[in-house]
């Protein structure tokens, strides 16, 4: 990798893209019902490379903060982050009433709830980065 090449908004978006499937994977391992020795260490590995991305993220989003500001590029960003706020508010508003009605069975697995929310996190993030970049298209 270049450390001398730019990073760009939309280099961080797709990060935070695979970083949360990465949570999603991560979820898995911690929903899952059946066990195997083997599963405790990939967990741990995977664990470690989870806490390794997020430092490498954390010094991208440092490096393009200090690089350069692109004003429409962040503008082009609020705009498809004010969308996608929407459209998760819906997601969460169905997901909450979704739990009380299913709460009151006994036989309900609460999980269920859980995979909306960490689904819904990657096709949110997924969406964004579409939205940004449809945006950023048109202004340029």
């Amino acid at each position: 990798m270049n450390k001398n090449k730019k990073v760009t908004l939309k280099d961080i978006l797709v990060a935070k893209v695979v970083r949360n499937i990465a949570i999603a994977v991560y979820f898995w391992m911690w929903v899952r019902t059946d066990f195997k020795e083997s599963y405790v260490m990939f967990q741990s590995s995977f664990g470690a490379f989870l806490a390794i991305f997020y430092l490498g993220l954390y010094k991208r989003e440092k490096k393009y903060n200090k690089e350069f500001f692109d004003e429409l590029a962040e503008r082009n960003l609020n705009k498809s982050n004010a969308i996608c706020y929407k459209i998760l508010s819906v997601i969460m508003v169905a997901l909450a009433f979704t739990a009380a009605i299913v709460g009151h069975d006994e036989v309900s697995r609460i999980d269920v709830i859980g995979w909306g929310l960490v689904i819904s996190l990657v096709v949110v993030s997924i969406v964004r980065v579409i939205l940004y970049s449809a945006i950023d298209k048109k202004g340029e």
